[in-house]
């Protein structure tokens, strides 16, 4: 009886003493009704369809991240010099973009 009390509190908000056998329609009935008004707030809340298209873009473009950071793998195992030159390269380039910049 107690954990059905501790359930019913936290998806109602109160806190009662219950007879299971009389209140289990109740209990289920509030339950519902809740789960119903926070699918209704979480809708209000979304922003419908743009929330799916950034959920689509952000998992295209992690796919082609994992793709890209395979293959730059792939090449600094087959090729560790042109990769470290490459890489020194790269940070020369944002070394001079920093400056360009970079606020005194």
């Amino acid at each position: 009886m107690e954990n059905l009390r501790g359930v019913h509190g936290l998806i109602t908000g109160r806190v009662e003493l219950m007879d299971p056998i009389a209140s289990a329609g109740e209990f289920v009935v509030d339950a519902d009704t809740k789960i119903d008004q926070l699918k209704r707030q979480l809708s209000r809340q979304s922003l419908g369809p743009v929330a799916v298209i950034s959920d689509r873009a952000a998992s295209s473009l992690r796919s082609i991240l994992v793709s890209v950071v395979s293959w730059l793998r792939q090449v600094a195992y087959d090729r560790p010099f042109v990769t470290l030159l490459l890489a020194f390269q790269a940070g020369y380039g944002v070394a001079r973009l920093g400056r360009r910049y970079a606020r005194h």
